[in-house]
């Protein structure tokens, strides 16, 4: 089977991938080689855009997002969608996917570090209240605690 043949196969599948999940939208978009263009980087693959700030892949997004709506204005009800369509809907929806997923990444860890904010005053309250009931203990508990050491 020739390459091209191989990626019109592809390409008639991949619709599937909103029904089985993001895992079969990235297969396709490693088969398929796809690539992106951001202001800073040309030529980037799937793989880069985990590692471009947020503001470029906002940049990817929104040209994306513009061609699709080239795309899909209306020019003729009965011409079928075409390679360059499905492709593009393919990266934007991987962008996308990514971006959610960097800001979903981004508020875990503002959550967690609340979480562990309120741990460390917790902590430091218990040692105070150890601390308080240390100092108002009588002498010769002290003594003995001391003895004990």
């Amino acid at each position: 089977m020739t390459k091209t043949k191989i990626g019109f196969i592809i390409l008639l599948t991949f619709n599937n991938y909103f029904k089985k999940g993001e895992n079969i939208m990235f297969e396709h978009a490693s088969r398929l080689k796809l690539r992106y263009e951001s202001f800073n980087h040309g030529g980037m693959n799937t793989e880069d855009l985990w590692d471009i700030s947020l503001n470029e892949l906002d940049y990817v997004a929104k040209e994306l997002f513009r061609k699709l709506n080239e795309i899909n204005d209306v020019e003729s009800f009965i011409n079928k969608t075409t390679k360059t369509d499905t492709l593009t809907q393919l990266k934007f929806d991987i962008v996308k996917h990514i971006i959610d997923t960097r800001h979903a990444e981004v508020d875990k860890a503002e959550q967690a570090e609340i979480i562990a904010q309120k741990k460390k005053k917790i902590m430091n309250i218990i040692e105070r209240k150890r601390d308080d009931e240390l100092v108002n203990s009588d002498i010769a508990d002290l003594e003995k605690m001391l003895t004990e050491l």
